[in-house]
């Protein structure tokens, strides 16, 4: 799911007609480079039934869509739409495709108990609208390639806070 970056150029060169500068068509090269040896490389100790290829499809695929997300943000954006209704709009979206998924996989003996709702609505208003609503606005004033480079960061980044606060 880390090559956003790589398919933040390659969706706004295609579609958006950007060409990319030498120094980010290399990075991509490298990008691509590495991400293939990773997903080719043996995965020796796996547990029986496990499935890499279908994770890294999955990871692909989200990183696609991320991509994306990030590229429209842009653009609607700069043509007069507002933040938090393209945050809501989207959020909405989300929250109506994934619902039956968590309807669908509740465990057997009952619905979910009301501390996993309290929970799952927490994660989205810090996570969501906090950290993807930040990444979202930043893409009107900074390059959606940048910000996608920014995001690879989030580990490290709360590894030492992390660190810091525990």
């Amino acid at each position: 799911v880390t090559t956003v970056p790589v398919w933040v150029v390659l969706i706004g060169w295609l579609v958006w007609r950007e060409r990319p500068s030498g120094r980010t068509a290399l990075g991509v090269a490298v990008a691509m480079v590495g991400g293939a040896l990773v997903a080719t490389g043996e995965v020796e100790g796996l547990a029986p039934g496990a499935r890499p290829a279908l994770g890294n499809a999955l990871a692909l695929v989200a990183a696609i869509a991320y991509a994306g997300h990030l590229l429209l943000a842009r653009d609607v954006q700069a043509r007069g739409l507002g933040l938090w209704r393209w945050t809501t709009i989207v959020g909405g979206l989300g929250a109506l495709s994934v619902l039956p998924l968590v309807l669908a996989t509740a465990p057997g003996d009952g619905p979910f108990p009301a501390r996993f709702w309290v929970m799952a609505v927490a994660l989205c208003l810090v996570s969501q609208l906090v950290g993807h609503s930040s990444l979202t606005w930043s893409v009107r004033w900074l390059s959606a390639t940048l910000v996608s480079v920014v995001i690879l960061f989030e580990p490290v980044l709360a590894t030492l806070g992390a660190a810091v606060l525990y």
